[in-house]
């Protein structure tokens, strides 16, 4: 892969923000094959198994195991490909299993992967794929914090504001510091005047436009708070959800997140609202929650190191994590 026409897309954004949307209209061009969950078991691989990876019939018995590999994809199919090596570079581990998976069908070019978290790991990324096309989709971050908090309830509206914050910014910088292909759009422009968008995606991407690309046909999970998780099919863009979040979030939420988000929601041109918030009132519950997700972070850092030596060490490394 070596041409614009050919290159892999990598899509990415901060949870919650479309991704899934957009993939699933790319699945409808007939030149893109759409990897159809987030590989996220590439990165897990790097960090359990090391680079070069090693041992590699370990690593392959964990991909093979990974809920997220697509059910085509077999055991021998795999074993063929690394036929006779006791380990290998990660980034020749990727670019097999990429093969293996474009073999499924090989009149179609050019692979489209979907995973939010790599907005933060685009320099690995751009590393092993030197020629990918990142496309990043951001949402106004109240919009997304309040999705996010449907997902998550136990998370803070801090906690998620600032994972918004930093994956913007984590696509701001690689967009500003690089000249890898960059290409971002936002979630409001795709739902609400999705042939535009899509038109200008395809001419960044070095793609026919075809009329399938808004067709919209795809099944997905919806939260909403304080009720049952329920499988929803889409067949029309949901321009209801671009509002919704005026409903779920409280002034004082907005407020919050617009204190932690205003400089990056200017990037984008959302528009603040400003809501009267007592200041005695609004500085309690930003210490509150800044202290919280402080505390949360270094837990998580602490935990994630901790686990990291043990996956050097041999112990639980193959340990498959379950399916979000």
């Amino acid at each position: 892969m070596t041409s614009a026409t050919c290159a892999p897309i990598l899509i990415v954004g901060c949870r919650r923000s479309g991704t899934t949307l957009l993939r699933n209209l790319l699945n409808q061009h007939p030149d893109l094959l759409v990897h159809p969950d987030e590989p996220q078991f590439l990165l897990e691989i790097r960090e359990r198994f090391g680079d070069p990876v090693r041992p590699l019939d370990e690593a392959l018995a964990y991909l093979l195991a990974h809920p997220y590999l697509p059910k085509f994809i077999t055991k021998t199919m795999l074993e063929n490909a690394f036929r006779g090596q006791d380990e290998c570079p990660f980034s020749q581990f990727l670019a097999r299993y990429l093969q293996v998976f474009q073999t499924s069908q090989q009149y179609k070019q050019r692979i489209v992967l979907k995973d939010p978290s790599l907005v933060f790991h685009l320099d690995t990324i751009h590393q092993i794929l030197p020629d990918v096309h990142i496309v990043h989709i951001v949402r106004d971050a109240r919009a997304n914090v309040s999705s996010q908090r449907a997902r998550w309830p136990n998370a803070s509206v801090w906690e998620c504001a600032c994972w918004w914050r930093n994956a913007v910014r984590s696509a701001r910088y690689w967009k500003e510091q690089t000249l890898t292909p960059f290409t971002e759009l936002t979630y409001e422009d795709l739902t609400s005047q999705p042939e535009e968008t899509m038109r200008q995606l395809c001419k960044s991407l070095s793609i026919a436009f075809t009329p399938d690309l808004l067709t919209v046909r795809y099944n997905q999970v919806i939260y909403t708070p304080n009720q049952k998780p329920q499988k929803v099919s889409f067949n029309s863009f949901d321009t209801a959800r671009l509002t919704l979040w005026q409903e779920r979030l409280s002034p004082l939420d907005v407020a919050l997140i617009e204190l932690c988000c205003a400089r990056e929601m200017d990037w984008w041109h959302y528009p603040l609202q400003n809501p009267s918030i007592p200041t005695a009132q609004l500085q309690r519950r930003l210490w509150r929650e800044r202290i919280h997700y402080f505390l949360l972070r270094n837990g998580r850092s602490l935990k994630y190191f901790l686990r990291k030596i043990g996956w050097r060490f041999g112990f639980h490394r193959s340990k498959i994590p379950p399916k979000n």
